[in-house]
């Protein structure tokens, strides 16, 4: 497959004072907006574009790794829908099926076995794409890179010092996000077989009787706090109505981690799966700031 460049052209003198002005930016969202404003291009597109015949031509380079992983974040979010869509992936439909699978199966480590080896039969055909491809290699190279790095090293984009182009990073992020479905596959078993005491601490201890609706039929949101008070040690009334009034500040990726487990453990899945998929938001919402 040959690439498909895009060739915004200018004058001499029109490309000099464009230089001068981008030069003249100081942070990752002005240059990034740039591009936007005077291309009508994404940023994410770098890579496929040729200004002037050239193709590094405004080049986004950060200084730091603050700015490396903000100018990742911000490529991704544009670069994702853009690219994401040929030969994408269903990691989400393959973990609902995973789970829903477990969940009946008398033989649940033949399930775990099964889905890792099937994950497996995705990546092998990628680690095998012959060189002659040179598009398609370059795009499987960094998925397989993305895969095996957060798998082998639980990396994941520490390593970019420079930033790759938009199609490049897309395929990198999916390779991340394969090897912790596998990583969670592996884990399920592990978490399920467990017999130790899930301990919650008292703002998760009013999260779970939370989301079992546990005091539903009272009549005032004091009411239902004094309620939850008599059944969480060392935890007041106003604490309690404190996490009423902004449940969602308190809905962080570890405490919804831990009340996964927990509901689990105690064959709860439907109220899992539904804290799983809130966990799924909220982890693509902190990768998109």
């Amino acid at each position: 497959m040959t690439t498909n460049y895009i060739h915004p052209q200018f004058s001499e003198v029109e490309l000099e004072n464009l230089k001068n002005e981008f030069n003249q930016l100081q942070t990752i969202n002005q240059k990034y907006n740039f591009w936007k404003d005077k291309f009508n291009i994404s940023y994410a597109l770098w890579g496929r574009v040729l200004i002037n015949g050239y193709s590094n031509n405004f080049e986004i380079i950060p200084k730091n790794e603050i700015e490396t992983q903000d100018l990742i974040n911000t490529i991704l979010e544009d670069a994702l829908p853009l690219f994401s869509k040929r030969n994408d992936i269903p990691i989400k439909g393959m973990k609902e099926q995973f789970v829903k699978a477990i969940e009946i199966s008398p033989n649940k480590a033949a399930i775990v076995d099964y889905e890792v080896r099937k994950i497996e039969s995705l990546v092998l055909p990628k680690r095998q794409t012959p060189i002659i491809e040179p598009d398609k290699y370059e795009r499987d190279l960094y998925f397989v890179r993305g895969f095996e790095n957060y798998l082998f090293q639980k990396r994941e984009f520490e390593d970019y010092q420079n930033i790759i182009a938009g199609y490049l990073l897309t395929e990198y992020y999916k390779g991340i996000q394969l090897a912790k479905y596998r990583e969670f596959v592996e884990c399920y078993l592990r978490k399920e077989k467990s017999n130790l005491k899930i301990k919650l601490t008292g703002e998760q201890k009013v999260l779970a009787l939370i989301y079992l609706r546990f005091g539903d039929n009272t009549t005032t949101a004091v009411q239902k706090a004094d309620l939850f008070e008599y059944f969480i040690d060392n935890f007041k009334s106003k604490s309690i109505q404190k996490i009423f009034n902004s449940t969602s500040d308190y809905e962080n990726e570890k405490n919804l981690d831990v009340l996964i487990d927990f509901f689990r453990s105690l064959k709860l899945n439907s109220i899992a799966r539904e804290l799983d998929d809130k966990l799924d938001k909220l982890k693509q919402k902190r990768q998109r700031k």
